[in-house]
């Protein structure tokens, strides 16, 4: 019984690490999708050429899209 309650106990903690990697994933989609709205607004861009941008500030500030999207979306970074 002691067995089964850690290897539970280590299972609900790789999930309870997963869940939490996941929602990262989401938020930062989230966060890019809004970005890109806002380029797209902004600029008169259709949602490649803001993706685009998005990848090639990234690569120019080595930078991950998902931070040059939350410079964007907090207006640091007009685009």
């Amino acid at each position: 019984a002691l067995v089964s309650a850690r290897r539970i106990s280590g299972e609900m903690l790789r999930i309870t690490h997963r869940c939490g990697q996941l929602q990262e994933r989401l938020d930062q989609q989230s966060t890019i999708s809004r970005a890109k709205l806002v380029l797209m607004k902004r600029h008169d861009w259709g949602e490649e050429q803001a993706h685009a941008w998005l990848s090639q500030e990234a690569m120019k500030q080595r930078e991950s899209i998902s931070k040059v999207a939350q410079d964007v979306v907090r207006g640091s970074n007009p685009g």
